[in-house]
């Protein structure tokens, strides 16, 4: 059943679970797109023909979180326009991410609570992952791979320092230090904030993909991948409004 905070004509708000992809998969995954469809077709919002669904951003399969999709063109656009924008008149997205730092990255948090990050982001489009390039790395691109490289920044703040989780027991019974921060985008690049978090030498907890090879790692287990996305603002494109949600 979708969970729906808020619906009109133009637009629905809704949350997206984990594990399922927030635009349109195959026949046999589940997805935000096709679930929006059946609560449509459900409600009877539309009486005959395609109920519209236009996806304005995204969030990677694995992450909770709230997201706003639009029912027609117009409305699809002036979002996505947002999506692009800061400031004032953009669409403001936070996260919540638990993150096991490295030695290194707990002292950097330690000494560095709160701040901003900015990095060369590379997307490598062959193994569905984005790496930062610093300078170094940036000349040994050819031309056209200089021109993919996209800046991402992000803010983050130390919401819980130094806490302790019981599913974060290691097997030989040690715990794992964990931190618990708050991330609001700037940019909105392709897993930027996993990315971003591990090179700091803070990876989310339960990431497989961007997490350091280690033992804290290998005892992970099944632990999800531990980001949420827990609020987004944005204005409304008829009333102008700026309309915001919490997941609580």
């Amino acid at each position: 059943m979708l969970h729906c905070y808020y619906e009109d004509e133009d637009l629905i708000v809704c949350e997206k679970p984990a594990g399922v992809e927030s635009q349109q998969a195959g026949a046999f995954s589940q997805d935000m797109v096709s679930e929006i469809r059946n609560h449509s077709m459900r409600h009877r919002k539309q009486a005959c023909g395609t109920f519209y669904v236009g996806v304005v951003h995204r969030l990677d399969k694995p992450v909770r979180g709230v997201m706003v999709y639009a029912k027609n063109q117009k409305t699809a656009a002036a979002l996505s326009k947002q999506v692009q924008q800061t400031g004032p008149a953009g669409m403001t997205k936070e996260y919540y991410a638990l993150v096991s730092p490295s030695e290194q990255g707990l002292a950097f948090l330690q000494q560095n609570p709160k701040g901003k990050r900015e990095d060369d982001l590379y997307f490598v489009k062959s193994k569905n992952l984005s790496v930062i390039v610093n300078s170094d790395k940036l000349c040994a691109l050819n031309d056209f791979e200089k021109k993919q490289v996209k800046k991402a920044r992000l803010f983050y703040e130390v919401v819980d320092r130094d806490t302790f989780f019981p599913f974060a027991k290691l097997a030989n019974q040690e715990s794992v230090p964990l931190v618990l921060l708050r991330i609001r985008l700037d940019t909105g690049r392709h897993h930027q904030i996993r990315a971003q978090l591990s090179h700091m030498g803070c990876p989310i907890l339960g990431d497989r993909k961007y997490g350091f090879v280690q033992e804290t790692d290998k005892n992970q287990g099944d632990i999800p991948l531990c980001l949420c996305a827990y609020h987004l603002s944005f204005i409304h494109p008829k009333t102008n409004k700026r309309m915001d949600f919490t997941i609580q």
